[in-house]
């Protein structure tokens, strides 16, 4: 009693335990797995396929063996169509998805006869998200750890991954979002071969490194292949807005899968996944070096911490550490606030300009709410003048007032931005001097 089905779809009840497993749950085994199905049926499981042989009775016998150890393994089967996108410098990547059910469920929506609006090409829209992602992710992380790539459809509206396989709902093969959603969608369960798989995590305190950073994976991938920052920073303002809703009975990012059971199961996808890619941003910006707006470091500590902890699994301490040695400076206090606390800061921020000897100095006054007396944090402040000039500084902001001033500017400012960048995960709010 392992599948439904209706038509040409096929419902696994349940992807995880259709084998023993042991009472941790996050034992690693190898797998070698046989399996016989109709020889009019697709099958897809995580592993290489070593044999396939005809059996009597229109079936055929099929053996996946993984190379190496893993934490869980998965299949897939279903009356599939096959697309094959191009990309020679990634893993060959089989796309298996239902064309005839999706004109199903058309018809079956718009009335007898009738289909309902659809994307056109969405397997090679989806095929094409899936590798330009692999692509990406080898540049900013490291090497894919499979050989082989298959993304297959699922009946479901969730997504999931194992070692060399996705499944991805039903509803990302109908249309492509305007949002990015469902790029991001697509590039969070690609992502999980790095992060959640390749690079496990230790406990379930520090889940939010597989699936925050596949929410911030795909996030990045999203303003990479659009080339769109709107929409990156669109999104996170939508992922705020989620959080800001829980501001008044906060949950610490280390809960971790007890987030789900501590008030509602929603707080876990806003807080492990929104306020984990969050959290990721914050890093990104914090890295960022702004008079070259260079993303060098983020992206040279995110390739070493995957090259370290590559085939092992990652504690939050270990990220803390590899970054303290990176950078030479000590990050206890971001971690303290954002992964093990709750406070989400609210700024007030006052403004004002006067002209001295041809220069113009501008003066801060930040009110800091809603967080413990000590929280700190380094907020991007950007400046806008005349002559299309642009100057950029990061401000210490810590205790119930700042009072900061910029060094002095060679031009009038035209527009002073606090908190550019979306730098931290806060409300800002302006104020009168």
């Amino acid at each position: 009693d392992l599948i439904d089905r209706f038509s040409d779809w096929f419902y696994i009840k349940s992807s995880i335990t259709w084998y023993p497993r042991s009472l941790a749950r996050r034992s690693l085994a190898t797998f070698d797995m046989s399996f016989l199905t109709p020889d009019n049926l697709v099958l897809a499981a995580v592993g290489e396929r070593t044999d396939s042989a005809a059996a009597p009775n229109h079936m055929v016998r099929t053996r996946w063996v993984t190379a190496a150890p893993i934490r869980n393994a998965s299949f897939n089967i279903g009356r599939f169509d096959q697309f094959r996108p191009a990309g020679s410098d990634v893993p060959p990547v089989t796309v298996l998805w239902s064309e005839n059910m999706h004109r199903q469920v058309s018809r079956a929506e718009g009335g007898p006869g009738v289909v309902a609006p659809r994307g056109k090409h969405m397997d090679e829209q989806v095929g094409n998200d899936v590798v330009n992602a692999l692509r990406f992710y080898q540049h900013v992380y490291g090497d894919c750890p499979v050989r082989g790539f298959l993304a297959t459809e699922i009946p479901w509206a969730h997504g999931e991954a194992w070692p060399g396989i996705i499944g991805l709902s039903a509803e990302t093969f109908q249309q492509t979002s305007t949002d990015g959603s469902d790029e991001i969608f697509r590039a969070h369960e690609v992502a999980h071969q790095w992060w959640g798989i390749s690079v496990d995590y230790a406990t379930y305190h520090d889940r939010w490194l597989s699936e925050g950073m596949a929410d911030f994976s795909g996030l990045w991938y999203l303003q990479a292949r659009r080339k769109d920052n709107r929409k990156y920073f669109e999104m996170l303002d939508h992922w705020q807005a989620d959080l800001m809703e829980r501001r008044d009975d906060p949950l610490p990012i280390w809960l971790g899968e007890r987030v789900a059971t501590a008030r509602t199961g929603d707080d876990y996808g806003a807080i492990i996944y929104e306020k984990g890619a969050w959290v990721m941003h914050m890093l990104r910006i914090l890295l960022l070096d702004l008079p070259t707006m260079s993303e060098d470091r983020f992206t040279d500590d995110m390739r070493a911490f995957y090259a370290a902890y590559a085939g092992h699994r990652a504690a939050t301490a270990d990220l803390q550490h590899l970054l303290e040695q990176r950078t030479g400076l000590p990050m206890d206090w971001f971690f303290n606030e954002w992964i093990y606390g709750t406070g989400i800061p609210t700024y007030k921020v006052a403004t004002h300009t006067e002209e001295t000897g041809g220069k113009f100095l501008v003066k801060l006054r930040v009110d800091q709410e809603h967080v413990p007396p000590g929280f700190l944090m380094y907020v991007p402040v950007t400046v806008e003048m005349d002559r299309n000039q642009v100057a950029r500084f990061r401000l210490k902001v810590t205790g119930a007032r700042s009072e900061l001033s910029l060094p002095p500017l060679p031009a009038k400012p035209k527009k002073i931005t606090f908190n550019d960048l979306h730098g931290v995960l806060a409300e800002v709010k302006e104020t009168d001097w």
